[in-house]
C-alpha cells in the first residue's frame, strides 16, 4: 500500500500541473474524484460551487477569507468564460467602478448574458453572482485588472443606477474627469432618449469643473428637442 504522503505528493503534483494551465480556479473535470478528495482533504483545494474549487492553503484557518478574496476575480473570469465564453458582460455599475480602478469584492457580482438563466450562484464567505438574462447593446471591453468583461466607460456612466453618484462619488468624478471627447456619451443619450441622465451627467461634469463638455452635451441635446433640466447628482454628497 502507498505511502499516504506519497499519495498526497502525487495529488499535488496534478494540482500544481493544473494550477500552471489555468490559474487558482479548478474545475471538476481537471482533476479525479481521488485526488480532488485528497487535496480537499488536506486543504489544498476548496469548494466553491458543485463543479468549482479554487487553490487554498493547509495553514488557512476555517473562515479565512484570504484565499478566497486573492482568487475572487480568478474565479468569476474563469467561470462565466466556461458557461459563456465572450457573451457577457458584467453590470454597469461594476463596471463603473472596474473601469475607476476600484477592484473591492462586491457582495453580489451582477452579470447579463442573453444565455443566462436568471440565477443566484451563492460563493464563499456570503458573496454572490447574479447571472441576469439579458441581451448585450452596449459596447464591450476587456477591464485591464480583472480581465472581465464589462461595460465601456460611457455605456456605464448611462446605465448605472443614479445611487452611484451617491454612493460611489470619488469613483464617480475620476471617471468623468477622464473623459475629453463627450462624443460617444452623446451617441449613446441621443439613441436612448436619455433626457433625464443627460441632465445628471451635466450636473456632474459642471460639479467637477468641467463646463465645456457639460456645454456641449446640453446644447447637443436640446438641439435634439430634449428638455433637459440639469441636476447637480453630487450635491448632497
Amino acid at each position: 500500500m502507498a505511502n499516504p504522503n506519497v499519495k498526497l505528493a502525487e495529488s499535488l503534483e496534478i494540482l500544481q500541473k493544473e494550477q500552471q494551465k489555468s490559474g487558482k480556479a479548478i474545475k471538476t473535470d481537471q482533476i479525479s474524484r481521488t485526488h480532488r478528495e485528497r487535496l480537499v482533504k488536506n486543504k489544498f483545494l476548496t469548494k466553491v460551487t458543485k463543479e468549482w474549487y479554487i487553490v487554498s492553503s493547509p495553514t488557512q484557518k476555517d473562515g479565512d477569507t484570504t484565499a478566497w478574496y486573492t482568487s475572487f476575480w480568478e474565479f468569476c473570469k474563469r467561470y462565466l468564460e466556461d458557461r459563456y465564453g465572450e457573451n457577457y458582460c458584467l453590470s454597469a455599475e461594476q463596471s463603473v467602478l472596474l473601469h475607476a480602478g476600484a477592484t473591492t469584492i462586491p457582495h453580489q457580482l451582477i452579470v447579463r448574458s442573453p444565455e443566462a438563466p436568471n440565477k443566484t450562484i451563492k460563493l464563499l464567505h456570503g458573496t454572490s453572482m447574479y447571472i441576469m438574462k439579458s441581451a448585450i447593446k452596449n459596447k464591450i471591453e476587456t477591464d485591464y485588472s480583472t480581465k472581465l468583461q464589462i461595460q465601456s466607460k460611457e455605456d456605464a456612466l448611462v446605465n448605472m443606477s443614479p445611487l452611484m453618484f451617491e454612493q460611489n462619488p470619488f469613483e464617480i468624478k475620476t471617471l468623468i474627469a477622464d473623459i475629453q471627447d463627450p462624443s460617444r456619451l452623446l451617441r449613446i443619450l441621443l439613441k436612448g432618449s436619455h433626457s433625464v441622465k443627460a441632465g445628471r451627467l451635466i450636473g456632474g461634469f459642471e460639479n467637477i469643473g468641467n463646463k465645456r463638455i457639460a456645454a456641449e452635451i446640453k446644447k447637443t441635446m436640446e438641439t435634439a428637442d430634449f428638455k433637459i433640466r440639469v441636476i447637480d447628482p453630487f450635491k448632497d454628497v
